[in-house]
């Protein structure tokens, strides 16, 4: 058996725990003597591989792609869904009161998301969340799609180095107190809510370390926490990503790690946290309580007061003496990828049945080997209904992207307005790239469904479905 891992073409730009978790399932995967590879590339070469597992179904663009690219090869899929529903998220964070054209847009946008994360959930053979909670979201979001799916938990690992850390060196290096600061690790960017963090510290007076990576589409939103701080007169220390090395010596030298994250599927960093001997605070919105129980303190995401009280809780609790161990014992990467082979294993029969049974149905020599193994009607529905979403989805854009425009002609755009210009013909250049490739897709399948209608008449049977018929002559 040989597996290719897929992850997302932008993590050098935005790493996360996705590619944590690819990353290091990849390494497991081998030590157990599983012939596997990792690739970000938009289009490997697909032909030396038994199988293909995906990650993320919240960051959906690239999966995807590799979903129709691996259908296209005939090969099944195995995917780590990483989800989480955004809805409480978007309807707190994103702005009320826009213009109908853009609410239009948001509400494409959105419908167009949750048909392709459906299109990947149906196309995979095997899902593999890392939680039960996160399971029972996906039956909730998509009833449909799950109502005939395969699920193995497969719980998140966490490296044990991180209970290696020097917490001295850390507090030497940066002047905070020894077991007396809390510690955030987490891209600073509005769905990890540093900001409430930083209010919360300051209320409390404890001395604040974020530590992550500062996305530019971000910086906005760092500007504000920075001014914050200033602002309330904390203690708060902003720090790049750094090594896994220099992360355990932080987690050795916190007495509290906070997560407050809008939503999460776990947060690896409360995993390592524990290991580093922290006490741990995570957001409800997640199933972080699945891994840590009543060892760790919770808050609502949303509410300062919240995120205050259990960092208080956190901070005046002794430390724990055997959290990190049972992380350790029960999270470890090796059972991560045992699980995970036992997985490919049901996916590959599962693979196998579905082939037999289609060519039972549809018996034809030249069979390509990219023919999906979904029924064909399925596969052709999918794509259509994809293709409308994103067109749909490009008007808004391109609405968006006039009246930003209009704007600009009339020089009424100050700097916000260009900002929102670079990102609407950026997002509109996404838009197409992506319609392209879907376009690309069914036009195979065209070229596919005429092939086997010529060879049903040769053998004198019954023609294509309807739904195939009309796939054979839309107008695209």
């Amino acid at each position: 058996m040989r597996v290719l891992l897929r992850i997302r073409d932008n993590y050098q730009e935005r790493p996360g725990g996705d590619v944590v978790q690819a990353e290091r399932t990849l390494a497991a995967l081998r030590e157990l003597g599983i012939d596997a590879d990792l690739s970000a590339e938009p289009l490997p070469d697909l032909r030396p591989y038994d199988l293909i597992h995906i990650f993320n179904t919240t960051i959906i663009e690239a999966p995807l792609r590799q979903t129709i690219q691996a259908r296209n090869w005939g090969l099944p899929i195995v995917l780590s869904t990483i989800f989480w529903d955004l809805s409480a998220y978007r309807a707190a964070t994103w702005p009320t009161g826009r213009p109908r054209w853009e609410a239009r847009q948001v509400a494409a946008l959105v419908a167009r998301e949750r048909a392709w994360q459906a299109f990947v959930l149906q196309a995979a053979s095997v899902l593999l969340p890392n939680a039960e909670a996160e399971a029972d979201a996906l039956r909730r979001a998509f009833p449909a799609a799950m109502a005939q799916a395969q699920v193995q938990v497969v719980p998140n690992g966490v490296e044990t180095q991180f209970a290696n850390g020097d917490g001295q060196r850390f507090c030497q290096q940066y002047g905070v107190p020894y077991r007396g600061f809390v510690l955030c690790v987490a891209r600073k960017e509005d769905r990890k809510n540093q900001y409430r963090l930083i209010a919360a510290c300051a209320d409390l007076g404890y001395p604040l370390v974020l530590i992550g990576a500062e996305p530019p589409e971000f910086a906005a939103y760092v500007a504000d926490c920075r001014a914050l701080a200033t602002a309330r007169g904390a203690q708060v220390l902003f720090l790049p990503h750094d090594t896994p090395e220099a992360l355990a010596d932080a987690y050795a030298a916190a007495r509290v790690h906070a997560l407050p994250s809008l939503f999460e599927s776990v947060g690896l960093s409360s995993l390592e946290g524990a290991l580093g001997g922290a006490n741990i605070v995570s957001t409800r919105e997640s199933a972080a309580d699945e891994y840590l129980g009543a060892a760790a303190w919770y808050c609502d995401p949303y509410d300062t007061a919240s995120i205050r009280d259990a960092v208080a809780a956190a901070y005046a609790a002794p430390l724990s003496t055997t959290l990190g161990s049972t992380v350790a014992e029960q999270f470890s990467w090796r059972r991560v990828a045992a699980i995970t082979a036992d997985a490919y294993q049901q996916a590959l029969a599962q693979h196998a049945k579905e082939r037999e049974m289609t060519e039972q149905e549809a018996p034809i020599p030249d069979r390509p080997r990219w023919l999906p193994e979904m029924p064909l009607s399925d596969y052709a529905a999918y794509l259509e209904d994809l293709i409308q979403r994103q067109l749909a989805a490009a008007d808004g854009t391109e609405a968006q992207l006039a009246n930003l425009l209009q704007q600009v002609d009339q020089g009424n755009a100050g700097g916000a307005a260009q900002q929102a210009l670079s990102a609407e013909r950026a997002e509109r250049q996404r838009v197409e790239t992506a319609y392209q490739q879907l376009a690309a897709d069914a036009t195979a399948l065209q070229d596919y469904c005429r092939q086997l209608e010529a060879a049903l008449a040769k053998q004198g049977r019954p023609t294509l479905p309807g739904r195939l018929r009309r796939l054979l002559v839309r107008r695209r």
